[in-house]
């Protein structure tokens, strides 16, 4: 699997609502606009509206990622 960095190195993460190419910066990544800026919460990109974007990491404190990142048990 990819990471969010290389994905967005490659062009294949783009904005969900525009389409842009995205940058990444240390904990955001941001439209080639620069008008929509995504946090990244322990490696995962939060596209979500601003507002539940903050809800998101200060309630749940990314908790989505880490699940993703747990291996199921074989």
């Amino acid at each position: 699997m990819k990471s969010v960095y290389d994905q967005v190195k490659d062009g294949q993460l783009v904005c969900p609502v525009t389409k842009q190419t995205l940058s990444f910066l240390t904990n955001e990544l941001r439209t080639q606009d620069g008008l929509r800026t995504y946090p990244v919460a322990n490696g995962t990109p939060i596209f979500l509206d601003p507002d539940l974007q903050r809800e998101y990491i200060s309630e749940n404190g990314g908790e989505m990622s880490q699940k993703y990142e747990t291996k199921p048990p074989r």
